[in-house]
């Protein structure tokens, strides 16, 4: 249960992001445009705007949430929420039209896992995988009441103390050389 005390940060985020920051959900929507076979995974398109680039490529965060999305869409599984993902960029992924495609590896009562590939339109590059682990809800800790230790602000804090200066003795690699040389 949230805690009424406890700020929204989020809130802040939504009311005072750039407006293309807050088309996220917007920007990383798939359409499936073929169903899973036991031939070929399901693929979905997507188009993703050079807004989200990092320099040159879009930000991997972005492709992850967008991979991430389309797992929860193809399992759709309400009751299995994202647990964990695991996201390697094989390929650079650019900014434009985007297949996605999504292979459910295991689909079970409590866990289902979904491996996704996404990658510019047309391309045979690897681009991002990733394995999305999602699951149920079960029994266990619950840490959602936890809050933040209370701590002064970073400017109200007495500075470090200076370093203390030692002594350090560095030999020299050509009198090392000479003590370990190989003898035949």
């Amino acid at each position: 249960m949230a805690d009424p005390d406890m700020h929204d940060n989020a809130a802040d985020a939504r009311e005072t992001a750039d407006p293309g920051a807050r088309d996220l959900l917007a920007d990383i929507a798939a359409e499936r445009v073929r169903a899973a076979t036991d031939a070929a995974p399901a693929l979905y398109r997507a188009e993703l705007g050079d807004h989200w680039n990092a320099a040159v490529h879009p930000f991997g965060g972005v492709v992850s949430a967008l991979a991430l999305r389309a797992a929860r869409d193809e399992l759709a599984r309400p009751e299995h929420t994202p647990r964990t993902l695991t996201t390697l960029f094989s390929s650079p992924v650019r900014s434009g039209a985007l297949d996605v495609e999504v292979l459910t590896l295991r689909s079970g009562r409590g866990m289902s896992q979904l491996q996704v590939t996404v990658r510019n339109a047309g391309s045979d590059e690897p681009g991002h995988r990733t394995l999305a682990l999602f699951g149920g809800e079960r029994a266990g800790p619950d840490f959602t009441d936890a809050r933040p230790p209370q701590i002064p602000a970073a400017l109200d804090c007495a500075p470090p103390p200076k370093p203390r200066r030692t002594s350090t003795r560095f030999a020299r690699a050509s009198s090392i050389s000479s003590k370990c040389a190989l003898t035949t």
